[in-house]
C-alpha cells in the first residue's frame, strides 16, 4: 500500500469513501405530532415535539456483501420514538459531526430518541449524499444522510447554514445571493444552491425533517435596503420553487419541510414572516434565521401557533431566555465554540446570582492544581459526567497538552448545563397555573435571572464568543468588532502578506524598522 494514500477507513473529502456503511434502505419519519399547551401568542411556547421513525426495510447485500454499521443495542429494523421537549435544544452540528462528541457520549447528556440534531449541510455540500454531479461522483456517500452521519438512535432536522460558521475567506459582505439560488460556505469557497440541488439532497438523503434555505444576510454584512428587502422575496420564491419540485415528485415520500423566517431589519423580518405565515398549510414547521437581529418577538403573533419553530440564530441562554414566546428549540452552537476556546459555562436558573452563573476559563492558572469538578462541590455539583468523574486540574493538564478529551470533557459539560437550564425553565412553567398572575410570576423569576446575566456576564460571553467566530449581536443592534489577527484577514490578503499559517504560503512579510537610529 503506497505510504502517501489516505487511509480507507475513514472517509473524507478528497477520496472515495468505503462502501461499508450502505446497505440498508432508507427510513422515513412515520409520525410527527406537535402539541403546545396554549397557543396564545402571549403565553410561554411550553409544548412536545414527538417522531416515530417507521423501522428499515431488510436490503440485500451490495455487490460486495458488505453490512450496516449500526450501534450497540440498535437493530436495523427497529422503530425510534422520541419526544423533544420544548421549549429545548437542537444539538448542533459541522460537516454532519457534533462537534467534539461521538454518539456514545452524547447520550452521556441526553438518551437515544430524546435529542434532535440540528445536520447543517454548509460544510459539505460537495461531498452530501444524492449529489449527482459527475465530476463529483467518485466522492459521494452512498448512503443516506442517517447512515452517513451514524444518526439511527437520534432524529436530525436538515439545515443550510452553519449557526457558527465565520469563515474568514467568506465575508459577509460577499454573501449576496442570486435571484435563483442562496449561497453556501464550503471548503472549496461560495457555492450557488438551487432550488432544485437542494430538493434532490432532500430527496435521496431522506433526512426525518428539512428546512428550505432562504436568503440569511449576516451581522455587519454591507447591505442596502433594495438588497435587504428583495431578500424577503426571493426567500418566498425560493420556498415556493421547493414546494413545487416537492408536488411534482408526488409519488416519491418526502420529509415535512420546515420554512425558513429571515430578515436583516425588523421591518424585514416582519414582512417574511407574513410571506411564510401565508404558506404555512405547505409545511410543517418554522427556522426562525435572523443573524443580524436580537429581536425576534415581532414575529410571534405572526405565525401560526401550532405549528413548531426552530430559532437558528438564538444560541445563548440570555437570548433564549428573551425568545420563550416566540421559540420552541434553539441551537446549541455556542455551547462548542465555548468548549473549543477552553471555556465552561455555570448556569442556574434557581440562584440568580453571579456565582451560580458564569464563564470561565480552564486554560486559567488557577485550574492547574484545582482538584474541584467543573462546577460546585457536593452537594451542589454539577450532574453531567465530566464534574462527576473528573476534576478542573485534569481538564487544565488535557488542554495544556491539547489532547482532544479535554474539549470533549468541556462540550459535554456546557450542553448539559443549557440543557439543565431550559429544563428549569420548562419546570417553571409547569408549576404555574393558567392563570395570567402565574405566568406573570414565572417571567418576574426569569427577568431577575436575566438583569443579573445580562449585567455579569454576557459582556465577557460574548467577547469569547465574537473572538472565536460566533458573532452575537447586542441589544443595542451593535455588531462586535472581529478581532484584529491575521486569521481574521481574507485567505489572498493573508498570502500576499506572507502568512505561512495554515499552509498559506507567499513573500516574507515586511518588517517596519524603527524610526530611530
Amino acid at each position: 500500500m503506497d505510504a502517501c494514500a489516505p487511509p480507507t477507513d475513514n472517509p473524507g473529502p478528497d477520496f472515495a469513501p468505503p462502501p461499508l456503511h450502505a446497505s440498508a434502505m432508507p427510513t422515513r419519519l412515520a409520525t410527527y405530532a406537535f402539541a403546545l399547551k396554549s397557543t396564545s401568542p402571549s403565553a410561554f411556547r411550553r409544548g412536545s415535539l414527538a417522531l416515530t421513525r417507521a423501522p428499515a426495510a431488510v436490503a440485500a447485500p451490495n455487490k460486495n456483501g458488505s453490512k450496516t454499521m449500526l450501534p450497540p443495542g440498535v437493530a436495523s429494523g427497529a422503530e425510534l420514538r422520541g419526544r423533544i421537549d420544548t421549549p429545548g435544544l437542537l444539538v448542533h452540528s459541522r460537516r454532519l459531526l457534533v462537534p467534539h462528541l461521538t454518539h456514545d457520549t452524547l447520550h452521556l447528556v441526553s438518551p437515544p430518541g430524546a435529542h434532535m440534531v440540528d445536520l447543517s449541510a454548509e460544510r459539505m455540500l460537495k461531498h452530501f449524499p444524492g449529489d449527482t454531479d459527475l465530476d463529483q461522483s467518485a466522492n459521494q456517500y452512498p448512503g443516506t444522510l442517517r447512515q452517513f452521519a451514524n444518526l439511527h438512535d437520534a432524529f436530525h432536522l436538515l439545515t443550510l447554514r452553519d449557526a457558527a460558521l465565520d469563515d474568514p475567506q467568506a465575508p459577509p459582505r460577499a454573501m449576496t445571493h442570486g435571484n435563483d439560488h442562496v449561497l453556501a460556505r464550503t471548503h472549496r469557497g461560495l457555492q450557488k444552491v438551487t432550488p432544485a440541488w437542494w430538493m434532490r439532497v432532500v430527496e435521496r438523503g431522506a433526512p426525518d425533517l428539512a428546512a428550505v434555505p432562504a436568503h440569511v444576510l449576516l451581522p455587519g454584512a454591507n447591505v442596502s435596503r433594495k438588497i435587504a428587502s428583495r431578500a424577503v422575496v426571493r426567500s418566498a420564491a425560493y420556498l415556493d420553487a421547493c414546494l413545487a419540485i416537492r408536488d411534482q415528485e408526488s409519488d416519491t415520500p418526502q420529509p415535512p419541510l420546515w420554512a425558513t423566517v429571515s430578515g436583516y431589519t425588523p421591518s424585514d423580518l416582519v414582512a417574511a414572516a407574513r410571506l411564510m405565515a401565508d404558506r404555512a398549510s405547505k409545511v410543517s414547521g418554522f427556522v426562525l434565521d435572523a443573524p443580524a437581529l436580537a429581536d425576534l418577538n415581532p414575529v410571534a403573533p405572526l405565525l401560526p401557533p401550532t405549528l413548531p419553530r426552530y430559532a437558528l440564530s438564538v444560541y445563548t441562554p440570555d437570548a433564549m431566555a428573551r425568545h420563550l414566546h416566540v421559540a420552541d428549540m434553539f441551537s446549541s452552537a455556542a455551547t462548542f465554540t465555548l468548549a473549543s476556546a477552553g471555556w465552561a459555562w455555570n448556569l442556574d436558573l434557581n440562584r440568580p446570582t453571579p456565582d451560580a452563573n458564569a464563564v470561565f476559563s480552564l486554560w486559567d492558572e488557577s485550574m492547574r492544581t484545582s482538584s474541584d469538578p467543573l462546577i460546585g462541590s457536593a452537594p451542589s455539583q454539577c450532574p453531567c459526567w465530566a464534574c462527576a468523574n473528573h476534576n478542573r486540574a485534569y481538564v487544565y493538564h488535557l488542554l495544556d497538552c491539547h489532547e482532544m478529551l479535554g474539549w470533549t470533557l468541556l462540550a459535554i459539560h456546557n450542553l448539559h448545563q443549557l440543557e439543565l437550564f431550559l429544563a428549569s425553565i420548562r419546570a417553571a412553567i409547569d408549576s404555574a397555573s393558567s392563570s395570567t398572575s402565574s405566568e406573570d410570576l414565572v417571567q418576574s423569576r426569569i427577568d431577575t435571572w436575566l438583569a443579573m446575566y445580562e449585567a455579569h456576564v454576557v459582556p465577557l460571553q460574548n467577547k469569547i464568543l465574537a473572538e472565536n467566530g460566533l458573532v452575537v449581536v447586542g441589544q443595542d443592534g451593535v455588531v462586535p468588532d472581529r478581532p484584529a489577527t491575521p486569521d481574521a484577514l481574507p485567505v489572498k490578503r493573508r498570502r500576499l502578506e506572507g502568512d505561512t499559517s495554515a499552509g498559506i504560503e507567499g513573500p516574507p512579510r515586511k518588517r517596519h524598522e524603527s524610526s530611530s537610529a
